[in-house]
């Protein structure tokens, strides 16, 4: 089969003569086809611009050379770490309200599912905003960086990325130092009360764990091993690195976090929001706060306990020189 001369491949085509012949077309007769795909091409377009998340946006904008992103914006994100931080030598005169904000793929710092304290108005994303921009967009000083992260202040010493572990490790080393020096174990009766575990089930607290069907406490065994109670050990290892110092050995230590490990049932689970609200969602439950009255009672009526034996024994060793005497 012979082709015709005279009939122009569509892909070699000229544009100018592909414009002359869209201009013939009648106004009054239009092509379904061309209007299904400019519809299709329109509709799909504002589709990616609004409602694609921006990690897909933004792939294939990463100049070459740059690390960062947007750049067809003006996007600064360098300039972090070229400056002074706010808390460090030097950061003093620098006035925070002056700077810029700029985008931050670190960003957002938690979410809005992971904070029970938002109240239910401000929470844009599980209220159905399709977009997550807002969120990663960081105030960023002119002349300074703004702290970040977990950090520990020692004396005048500021410790940055300090772990909760060693905070709390050092915390607990700094109270009984703080007794040695500074408080009259003779005259002053110390309690110091160890902590309380959780009983999130299927997930923690950020991540969709319950407990509102708990009903009954662990009658038994507590099914939280002790061993991993990393808070504990460091109270224990602290206690007993100090073990043969007065204050130590004056301190009466009320261990409540085996025997509340077993009330996984004495939590607000639902029950927080008041009255007038009414139960929240199952998936944003409290398992680690509790219900009064409640298991907080018992840990008051050691203390009662506590001080009642120090008091008997206190009045008996005043009893024994006059009874000695006779």
């Amino acid at each position: 089969m012979i082709k015709n001369p005279l009939a122009q491949d569509p892909e070699t085509m000229p544009i100018w003569e592909f414009l002359n012949k869209l201009k013939r077309l009648k106004p009054h007769e239009p092509s379904l086809g061309i209007l299904g795909f400019l519809f299709i091409t329109v509709v799909c377009f504002l589709s990616c611009f609004f409602y694609l998340d921006y990690r897909i946006v933004t792939k294939g904008f990463r100049v070459h050379g740059q690390s960062q992103r947007f750049m067809w914006l003006g996007f600064d994100v360098t300039g972090r770490d070229e400056r002074v931080g706010f808390l460090a030598e030097g950061g003093e005169g620098c006035d925070l309200f002056k700077g810029d904000w700029v985008w931050d793929e670190q960003y957002p710092l938690y979410q809005s599912k992971d904070c029970r304290f938002l109240d239910e108005g401000f929470r844009c994303t599980e209220n159905g905003r399709p977009d997550n921009f807002y969120t990663k967009w960081r105030w960023q000083p002119k002349d300074c960086n703004l702290p970040r992260g977990c950090y520990f202040q020692e004396g005048e010493e500021i410790k940055m990325d300090a772990s909760v572990e060693s905070a709390y490790q050092k915390s607990i080393e700094t109270l009984i130092n703080w007794l040695g020096g500074e408080v009259n174990m003779s005259k002053t009766q110390v309690f110091f009360r160890t902590f309380a575990p959780v009983h999130f089930r299927g997930g923690d607290w950020k991540t969709g764990g319950s407990c509102h069907l708990e009903t009954l406490p662990e009658l038994g065994a507590s099914l939280v091993p002790s061993g991993s109670w990393s808070q504990l050990n460091i109270v224990n290892g602290v206690l007993l690195a100090h073990s043969n110092k007065s204050q130590v050995m004056q301190m009466d230590v009320l261990n409540v976090t085996h025997m509340t490990s077993r009330r996984k049932d004495g939590h607000l689970s639902l029950y927080y929001l008041g009255s007038k609200i009414g139960p929240a969602s199952l998936h944003r439950q409290d398992c680690s706060h509790w219900c009064l009255p409640g298991v907080p009672d018992a840990w008051n009526e050691l203390l009662y306990a506590f001080f009642l034996k120090r008091e008997a024994t206190r009045t008996h060793s005043l009893r024994e020189p006059s009874e000695a005497q006779i």
